[in-house]
């Protein structure tokens, strides 16, 4: 009895230990199996795969919630708006979306270990102001039935063990780009007209002296008495001559010449391959005949004359800048002779030519103490309170009086001095602050002023520690101070420049760009460089009502800078209209003379106490 007893416990302690080590064996299976799973997601990127599930125990449950979380995973991935890419170091596809596929029109598997970048027509262009684990693509991909679209690719580097995947999201630039070219459009062309407008012209000039191979002459011709005639016609009728006198001088010149309008009845040509007079006065000739015949506008007859300048060899110019001082001379002399006569530049006019053409009289000025600083309110437009203003620079000169920017800036950033004076803004601008803000204790750090720096003074390496010693000797909060630049500084060097804005926004300082869309710079540098307010120009405000097109292209603009977390700054509001319109479709801030013009720093402290309630 005590034998058979005894074979029954060893029988039932054997079934029992053959239990434990199945149900052991058959567990260790299965979680091994979950993990070679998990390490094939994470390996692969396939966010398809998922565990057998069996049985009812905490096992299958565990396995049910990796499931699930994988699932959540490819739901995530498949409903990303934008295509997304998995690829190895190969650069070979392991998972694309749903949007991926049915953009370039793929059946799901069907790109599987194809090569990414085959996807592209070219390939695709790494932006030099992106690096490290996370670079920055654009090109354009290729759909199925071989069409094209703009991508900018944003990639994710992450390693598993050994191996290195990439993450990659495709955004459509489509829209950018017909924002971008309309921009452009508009930042290169006289509206009135539809010819290139001065900043066109300069560039075409700055083209002409580089390439060295093309002699070419220049003129710059004045519609004489064109105030009369807006003023007895009215100012549209008054662009309606424009418009045709810009036709006409068109007409007159070759494919290769280069017309352009400057605005105000004023226009230039680079003649082309004409260095002397014998080959430039037939076109002279032929634009003053056209340019006199009458215009008929609403039944009244105008009777236009032109002045022109005219500048031989201009080539032999040290910049554009020169060249059109040298223009402006001769029209100058023309003029002097009465209505529609014509002059040549000669050196021996260069020692009459305006004094605001010279270099020493420009330092003597800085020197001198003859540059002031006018302030031009920045009101924020929810509330139409003041919060800031802009420094804007005035020379006032001995015999000429109050100078504008336009009549002397170019000169100074040619000659380098701009430069200093730059620095005696940025000075002159905190010290003003400082004043203010011991004044308004309680109001210290609520408004700020803004001022204006050049791309050479952006590209001296010193630059952010100038800002930063400019605040802390007039002990400032950086907060107080905004650095305004435009989109011809950055597209000289969008790298460096970069480097030098991150330096001065890590002092607290912020950066504005100045006169949005008439630079023209690539709207990809938005996205990268350290911007936090975008300032609308007053040429594209001012167009508001002339067409659903200036509409479309400003809220492209409000879309943009909202979507890219930074603020805008509507400048050159001149009506009622205008600001309630830009209000409601988002603008933050707004400036022009509808909220007030430039004035002395008196005058602006008395505006900021008077919006304090002082």
């Amino acid at each position: 009895m005590n034998l058979v007893s005894l074979s029954i416990g060893v029988f039932l302690l054997f079934s029992a230990a053959c239990a434990l080590f199945l149900r052991k064996k058959s567990m260790v299976d299965r979680l091994r199996g979950t993990r070679e799973l998990l390490e094939t997601v994470l390996r692969n990127g396939s966010f398809g795969e998922r565990i057998p599930l069996s049985g009812n125990d905490e096992l299958t449950a565990l396995s049910a919630s990796v499931n699930s979380v994988l699932s959540s995973c490819e739901d995530f991935a498949e409903n990303i708006p934008d295509p997304l890419f998995i690829t190895d170091e190969e650069g070979a596809l392991h998972y694309i979306n749903r949007e991926a596929r049915e953009t370039l029109q793929y059946e799901k598997g069907e790109l599987l270990g194809t090569r990414l970048f085959s996807l592209f027509e070219d390939e695709p262009r790494r932006l030099r102001h992106h690096g490290g684990d996370s670079p920055v693509f654009e090109g354009a991909l290729l759909r199925k039935d071989g069409t094209t679209f703009p991508v900018e690719l944003h990639s994710q580097v992450f390693t598993r063990g050994e191996k290195r995947l990439s993450l990659t999201v495709a955004r459509d630039l489509a829209e950018r780009k017909a924002l971008e070219k309309n921009l452009k459009k508009i930042a290169w062309t006289e509206r009135t007209t539809g010819l290139p407008n001065r900043a066109n012209f300069i560039q075409t000039l700055d083209d002409l002296l580089e390439s060295e191979e093309t002699p070419f002459s220049a003129m710059l011709l004045d519609l004489d008495r064109f105030r009369n005639i807006n003023n007895v016609l009215g100012p549209r009728n008054g662009d309606q001559v424009l418009s045709i006198i810009g036709g006409r001088i068109a007409n007159c010149l070759s494919a290769e010449d280069a017309p352009a309008c400057f605005g105000g009845g004023l226009f230039a040509v680079a003649l082309k391959g004409r260095c002397d007079w014998e080959s430039a006065a037939p076109v002279s000739r032929k634009i003053k005949e056209n340019v006199t015949r009458p215009v008929s506008i609403d039944g009244q007859s105008v009777f236009p004359s032109v002045s022109m300048g005219v500048l031989l060899r201009a080539e032999t110019s040290r910049s554009s800048a020169e060249i059109i001082a040298k223009t402006e001379t001769a029209l100058a002399k023309a003029k002097n002779k009465g209505i529609g006569h014509f002059a040549l530049f000669s050196e021996d006019d260069a020692a009459g030519a305006d004094i605001l053409t010279s270099e020493r009289e420009l330092s003597q000025g800085l020197h001198n103490g003859e540059f002031v600083l006018h302030y031009q309110p920045i009101h924020r437009m929810a509330d139409d309170s003041l919060v800031g203003f802009e420094a804007l620079l005035r020379w006032n000169h001995p015999q000429r009086g109050l100078v504008m920017p336009d009549g002397f800036i170019p000169l100074a950033e040619e000659t380098g001095l701009i430069v200093r004076i730059d620095r005696w803004v940025l000075a002159k601008a905190c010290r003003e602050i400082a004043v203010w803000e011991k004044a308004l204790p309680a109001r210290r750090g609520k408004f700020f002023i803004s001022v204006n720096a050049s791309g050479r003074s952006l590209s001296e390496e010193n630059y952010p520690t100038h800002v930063l010693e400019a605040t802390e000797e007039a002990r400032i909060l950086p907060t107080s101070l905004i650095i305004e630049l435009t989109e011809g500084s950055l597209i000289r060097n969008p790298h460096d420049i970069s480097e030098q804005l991150t330096r001065i926004r890590e002092v607290g300082v912020s950066i504005a760009l100045d006169d949005f869309g008439t630079g023209y710079s690539s709207l990809q540098y938005l996205n990268s460089l350290p911007i936090d307010k975008i300032k609308i120009d007053k040429g594209f405000v001012q167009r508001i009502f002339s067409g659903d097109e200036h509409r479309r292209l400003i809220k492209g603009i409000l879309a943009l800078a909202a979507d890219l977390g930074m603020e805008t700054v509507a400048e050159g509001i001149e009506t009622d209209a205008e600001f309630r319109w830009l209000l409601e479709r988002g603008a933050v801030y707004g400036q022009g003379y509808y909220l007030g013009r430039p004035e002395s720093a008196d005058v602006a402290f008395e505006k900021l106490k008077t919006a304090y309630g002082l």
